[in-house]
């Protein structure tokens, strides 16, 4: 009788994928991280906290050790991202940094997390950042440039607020972005509206077909009061190329600009 080879010498053991994780293990076991040649779509109804996923996604690829990574945003400033990125890091709640009102504890975490990030491949440009949004950010061919050098290459691309930064709606944008990501061989993240990406409840066929990963956030319990999920958002996986869809339950603690896994080992910050 023969022995079975062992897991990982076995012939399958040449198909398995793992991308960068995203810091919420829930959604890295249904999707296997954030890999290669994929695209990306984050959505939600106004308000939903869309910026604030993009921001601590991009975190969490470069943190600790992770990815190259780059956030470009088309609505937020350069100082709120960067306060998105110290209070989830530093666990110091949002206001108080904005406020100026921190405690010694606080002050030392804010440290910590200013040299973790420092030294992380982390990276934001706004459009008050140098002149690319203003001179040519209005296609993907020339979006193409914050890639950067080989060696410096980004493996992770956070773009929040997509259509406004490419004067595009994702439909229009979905086949050359996904065929960007597949040339390029990086991750793209985008974030979009409901309305970009949802026509009467449904995926539009053209974002099914094009995005590898399609996420919309929910967050009922926060806004509308649901009795009993104060404080809860669900992450529907809509789209996977890779895996099942799921209804993730997160925990939104917007004091400190972080979503969580709601399940025990289900969450990072």
């Amino acid at each position: 009788m023969s022995v079975p080879p062992a897991l990982d010498e076995a012939p399958w053991a040449a198909f398995r994928r793992q991308g960068t994780p995203t810091g919420l293990l829930d959604l890295d076991s249904v999707t296997q991280g954030l890999l290669a040649s994929t695209l990306w779509v984050i959505t939600g109804t106004p308000g939903a906290g869309r910026s604030m996923l993009a921001a601590q996604l991009a975190r969490r690829a470069a943190l600790p050790g992770g990815a190259t990574t780059r956030l470009v945003s088309g609505r937020e400033d350069r100082g709120l991202v960067l306060s998105y990125w110290l209070a989830g890091e530093a666990r110091v709640p949002l206001h108080h940094l904005l406020g100026g009102n921190l405690g010694p504890e606080e002050a030392t975490r804010l440290e910590g997390a200013q040299r973790r990030l420092e030294a992380a491949p982390l990276a934001v440009w706004t459009e008050a950042d140098d002149k690319w949004v203003d001179e040519g950010c209005h296609s993907t061919a020339s979006f193409r440039h914050q890639v950067g050098s080989p060696r410096q290459r980004a493996r992770v691309i956070v773009a929040d607020d997509v259509d406004i930064m490419l004067d595009a709606t994702l439909p229009e944008m979905a086949r050359s972005l996904r065929d960007w990501t597949r040339r390029a061989d990086f991750t793209l993240i985008v974030t979009v509206p409901d309305d970009q990406v949802l026509d009467d409840g449904r995926l539009l066929p053209c974002v099914a077909r094009e995005a590898d990963v399609v996420l919309r956030l929910s967050p009922e319990g926060l806004f509308y009061g649901d009795p009993g999920r104060e404080g809860e958002a669900d992450l529907d996986v809509l789209r996977n190329r890779y895996g099942p869809m799921a209804r993730l339950n997160l925990e939104f603690q917007g004091f400190y600009a972080t979503f969580r896994g709601r399940q025990r080992g289900s969450s990072a910050g």
